[in-house]
């Protein structure tokens, strides 16, 4: 066997030659322990392995395996203890997720103290939903009453607009009246130019009366001049000239002024009588029309008699009763709130108490399932171990009839040691079963020196080992160190053994 360690374990090689064929082995697969020898590293160094000061003896499973006899009945309980292990990793896992039944009652209280709540909430919302009732209908007749008294007040405020309508038409026709009977007595007191026709007429009658004493002045000459004519020239021309005066005169001035002054006359007249015809129209008018507001002043006295004791009211009762409706409706609406909060408050108990009853259950079923399956779990581990303790006992009591002859040889007949089937040495005394780790440390390496022994005779079947003792006897006193020294040269008869030692007294002549 050649072996090269490089700077890593993944740099080790190894080269094996078998001299029975001069071949090299290949593909090795395992430990070259376990190949030569059937054990690995580690049962090794707790077997055929003595270190210096403290060498306690120790199984594992395929030590167990050997010594209990398992690895002859590979068939039927080749993988015990791996199953073992899986069911005790599967008990813990089960543990864990196993309902504490302390979360069960929890959730029972809780579910318990939400159906409490629910039935309280219930019975707020129900005196709750009463009280919204009562508020309702009294809103409802106080709605009813304001607008009543709104009503009232409107029809009296409506009256009292028609009164203060007809009290103002009233003061209009008054004023109507009044303006109309000044406009009456104007028109009456007018004065007309009846001095000016007077005097028209006048000088109308005037040309009258001076155009005839003209003519007649004029033919009294002529007939005068008729009757001179023997008058002389300058009379007879003074004459004349009178006569054409008058005639000029009477011509030029006296009949056009009389003409005017007729024209005049009968224009004047006839606009003083259109005058007088136009004022008695319009005075007749004017009385049409005081007669007129007199009788609607008279209609309009008799309907504000109907509103005398109409006044103007004032919204006193409709602020007080408009404010109690607005206290009215925020203790509603107050209320409403308080329903609507308290009855989601029920629907999120209901909802977290169907959880919790969900999460219960699911608890409970889930208990009884890991119970169920942890039961099972148990019954199988217990059967397995029963299986492997049958197994173990036919093999235990050569184990430790062996142990007991090794031990013996250090006159240690009163005391009785036992190894169990899991390779624990305990010591049977008066007081019950004692631990070899609390006795002395001698003692202790005596114990393991003989059940290492003891494991060497057992487990190596394949190959023997080589036995290495390192300085294994310093802690034993020099009687127990000889035979222990002999029993080491006994041994090396059987196997090949390596001893090593530090101080003379340990030597093996």
């Amino acid at each position: 066997m050649t072996r090269f360690f490089g700077k890593t374990p993944e740099g080790d090689s190894l080269d094996l030659l078998d001299l029975s064929t001069n071949q090299n082995v290949k593909n090795i697969n395992c430990e070259i322990g376990e190949l030569l020898f059937g054990i690995g590293k580690e049962s090794f160094e707790v077997t055929a392995f003595f270190p210096q000061l403290k060498f306690i003896s120790s199984t594992n499973a395929q030590i167990t395996a050997s010594l209990t006899g398992v690895d002859k009945f590979q068939n039927d309980l080749s993988n015990v203890n791996q199953a073992i292990k899986i069911i005790d990793e599967q008990i813990s896992f089960f543990k864990k997720i196993k309902p504490k039944r302390e979360e069960i009652e929890n959730l029972k209280k809780l579910i318990s103290d939400n159906k409490l709540a629910v039935v309280s909430d219930t019975k707020k919302i129900d005196e709750i939903r009463d009280e919204i009732n009562c508020l309702e209908k009294e809103i409802e007749l106080q709605e009813r009453v304001l607008n009543l008294e709104k009503e009232k007040i409107k029809l009296q405020q409506n009256a009292f607009n028609e009164k203060i309508k007809i009290e103002k038409e009233l003061n209009e026709e008054n004023n109507n009246i009044a303006n109309l009977l000044l406009e009456k007595e104007k028109y009456l007191s007018i004065s007309h130019p009846e001095e000016k026709l007077d005097r028209a007429k006048s000088n109308v009658k005037l040309c009258a009366i001076l155009t005839p004493s003209l003519a007649t002045i004029v033919a009294v000459l002529f007939i005068i001049l008729s009757l001179t004519k023997i008058m002389s020239f300058v009379v007879t021309f003074i004459i004349i000239s009178i006569l054409v005066v008058s005639v000029i005169l009477l011509e030029s001035f006296f009949i056009p002024s009389y003409k005017k002054s007729k024209n005049i006359l009968e224009t004047e007249h006839k606009q003083y009588l259109l005058e007088k015809q136009q004022e008695k129209q319009k005075i007749n008018e004017l009385e049409k029309q005081v007669a007129e507001s007199q009788k609607k002043v008279l209609v309009l006295k008799n309907k504000l008699e109907e509103y005398k004791d109409v006044t103007n009211l004032q919204n006193e009762n409709i602020e007080e009763k408009t404010e109690k409706l607005s206290i009215l409706k925020v203790e509603y609406l107050t209320n409403k709130n308080k329903y609507d909060n308290i009855n989601q408050c029920i629907d999120n108990l209901i909802e977290e108490g169907d959880r919790l009853q969900s999460e219960y259950t699911m608890k409970l079923e889930s208990l009884s399932s890991v119970d169920e399956k942890l039961n099972i779990l148990y019954l199988t581990k217990e059967g397995l171990q029963q299986a492997k303790e049958n197994v173990s006992s036919r093999f235990i009591v050569p184990i430790n009839t062996a142990f007991k002859n090794i031990i013996s040889r250090f006159n240690m007949e009163n005391r009785e040691f036992v190894i169990d089937t899991n390779w624990n040495v305990k010591e049977n005394t008066n007081f019950g079963s004692k631990e070899f780790q609390y006795s002395s440390q001698g003692l202790q390496d005596i114990i393991s020196f003989c059940q290492r022994l003891n494991l060497i005779a057992e487990i190596y079947k394949k190959s023997k080992p080589i036995i290495i003792l390192d300085d294994t006897f310093v802690n034993l006193d020099d009687y127990k160190l000889d035979i222990a020294k002999d029993i080491v040269s006994e041994l090396s008869k059987i196997y090949q053994v390596i001893y090593i030692c530090c101080h003379s007294r340990c030597c093996i002549n």
